[in-house]
Parts: C-alpha cells; structure tokens; sequence
C-alpha cells in the first residue's frame, strides 16, 4: 500500500498511540481536579505547552490549545475582528476555515478584501500594498497552500506589513507548514499562528493557536475559563500526550524528512513528465516538497483516484473540505477548461523511497492512458 494523502491527514506514530493509551489508562483525571490524579493530567498540559513552545522557539503561554486546525483559524480570525468598521484581508485560495469566516464576517458588515493570486497561488504584493494602505485590523494568508503547496513568501509579506501598516495584525495558517520546516515565531514578525496535530503523526482533535504576547483577541467560546479563557471545555490530555510524543519524534526527524521527501517528489515529477496533457501546479520556486498538485487533460480525477486506489495508491482530487466540488483554489488559477476536473494532490512521505517513486509514477501514466482510451479522449 502507497498512502499518498498525508495532507489530508497523517497516520500516527506508534509511539503516539502508545502515549494516548497510556494517558488514558493512568492519567485519566479532569485536569481543572485538585486531587492527584487531576495534577497528573495537569502536568500533561503543561508538558506539552513547553514541548511545542521550545519547537516554536516562543513562550508557553503564548500557546493555546483548540481542536485543530479550523478551530484555530476561526479564534484567530473571529476573534480578532468583532466590529462592522473593522477590515479584515485574506486571499482568494485559502482554506475554508478562513474563506467562510470572510463570509460571515461581511454578512455582518466588515470590509472583507480578496487578494487575487497568480498563476504560482502567490498573492499578488502590489495589490498588498495597496490594500494596507487602508491600515486593515487583520491579514490571515495560509502558509503552504494545502491544495498546490505553494509556500508564502512571510519575509516579504512582514516587511510590507511593518513598512506600511506596522499595527496589522497578521495571523499565518501553519496547518501544512508546520512539521515540515523549522519555523522560529519569536522572529517572523507573525502575531497568530496555527496548526494541528494530526497533519504531524498526531492524533486528531487537536490543534494549537500561538498568541503573541501582547496582542489581544476575544474568546469566540465560553465555559470554565481553561486555555485563559480562549477555549474554555475539560482538555483533551489524552490527545495533547499524543501530540507532545508527535513534536518530539518529528523534531529529531524533520531534516532527514524533509531532503528525502524532496527527493521523492523530484523522481515522481519527473517520471510523469513525459506524460502528455499535464499540468504541475504551483509555485516552482516556493513549494513544499510534501505537495504534488498534477492537473491532467480530459480526465476526471474521481475516476482517476478510483483507478490508482485499486493499485493500493491512495492519493487526492484536492482538499478534504471540499469533497465533491471544484475548490476555489482550483478555480482561481484559471486552468483551461480541459483540466479543470483532473487534479490530483499526491501527498510525499518519507515513508518511500524514489524507487516506490518511479513506480507510483508508472502506475499514474498507465491509469491516465487507459481512461483515455475507454473515453475515447485525444490530448
């Protein structure tokens, strides 16, 4: 089997499982309990505060801890922006935990402004500027694009912001990024950051949102005051005992990860390039090597998938959140009508080598020159 589809979701390290099973058999008790068994689980919490803190390079409490990914996206966003004269920006091609925000944000009254992307999915920076220039209360720009892997380019985009309005708040969407580099928060200029468990070999359910100390955002739940009040709700312990062992493990594995992935997505390119009627997607200066974003012509990628699934090659016809449709990241980039319904997301893992590469690949070629042939397309 070829599990191809980790930016989807990522299968948890043994040790992970192991940590929760443990958590859950001998540490067990409310966290917000004053007895032993309540400090136990405290000491959890804390433990896993200073383990992803110390990968951050940021303080402690500067961590808050969510259910993931979109919750996290959505304290940062909502919470930021509570008022109809406040304008908030983001992109055309990002995740819909921050496009459905916008939604909401402008049913309410709020001056939400799109930027538009180039063909690479980068935003445009003149467009950037321009929009500063009305000093917006909040940017949220995804870090890697979860659909094409296109990276933001954030010296840049702080720079703009610290030149021309220095009090924006600018909150970065990790959810892909985080794992996959070394990230140093403490110098990015970010001021709200986040990410999720299980896109690292973590459990799902839980996610974290990094809060610079100083900047102030509103709760958009309420209850028992934990988290300082920003999510309030008894801790998942046992999901934060399985994600402290994920940072731990991919810590000590990331550079080694990383040059092995790349080079498994630079055999799998080149394998398929030969291939007529295709299309790589993204930016070919700022990517992550973890995302292969491949457009083919006259092709449906359902079926697609269907065809490499039977081969034990599970991948991708795009993001998990949006099953079923063309995402607007897909139809922002403006593909010829011809691919518009052809893209697969191959996600890389360091789990296979190039030779698994170059046979994955084969696989793909002769699963798109049998569909032609059945439907009777020439490319």
């Amino acid at each position: 089997m070829f599990y191809l589809d980790g930016t989807a979701t990522t299968k948890p390290y043994p040790s992970v499982i192991k940590a929760m099973v443990n958590a859950m058999e001998n540490h067990f008790g409310n966290p917000s309990s004053l007895h032993m068994l309540g400090r136990d689980a405290e000491e959890i919490l804390k433990a896993a505060r200073e383990c992803l803190a110390k990968d951050l390079n940021v303080k402690p409490k500067e961590i808050i801890f969510t259910s993931g990914g979109t919750e996290s996206n959505n304290l940062a966003i909502l919470g930021s922006i509570r008022h109809k004269n406040q304008i908030f920006v983001t992109d055309k091609a990002e995740h819909a935990s921050v496009t459905e925000c916008a939604k909401y944000l402008e049913s309410k009254g709020v001056q939400v402004c799109y930027l538009d992307i180039d063909e690479a999915g980068h935003p445009h920076l003149d467009q950037f500027e321009n929009i500063l220039k009305l000093k917006p209360d909040l940017v949220s720009l995804m870090q890697v694009n979860n659909e094409i892997g296109t990276c933001l380019d954030i010296e840049k985009i702080t720079d703009r912001l610290k030149q021309i309005s220095p009090k924006t708040l600018l909150h970065v969407d990790g959810v892909q990024a985080y794992g996959k580099f070394d990230l140093d928060l403490s110098r990015e200029g970010i001021d709200l950051y986040s990410l999720s468990g299980h896109k690292v070999h973590g459990p799902k359910g839980i996610g974290a949102l990094y809060i610079k100390e100083g900047v102030k955002i509103q709760p958009i739940l309420f209850g028992g005051g934990q988290e300082k009040g920003f999510r309030p709700g008894t801790e998942n312990s046992y999901a934060l005992a399985g994600f402290t062992e994920a940072v731990r493990v991919n810590r000590g594995e990331r550079k080694r990860d990383f040059e092995k992935v790349l080079h498994c997505r630079e055999q799998l390119k080149g394998s398929l390039s030969d291939l007529e009627g295709v299309k790589f997607l993204g930016s070919e200066e700022f990517f992550s090597p973890y995302i292969l974003s491949i457009a083919f012509q006259g092709i449906k990628s359902e079926i697609l998938l269907h065809y490499l699934e039977r081969e034990g090659i599970f991948v991708s016809t795009g993001s998990a959140c949006s099953k079923g449709k063309i995402s607007s990241v897909i139809q922002t980039l403006k593909l010829p009508k011809d691919y518009m319904d052809g893209m697969l997301r191959i996600s890389l893992s360091p789990d296979y080598d190039e030779k698994d590469m170059d046979f994955v690949g084969q696989k793909i070629k002769c699963a798109v020159q049998e569909i032609r042939q059945i439907i009777g397309g020439k490319v």
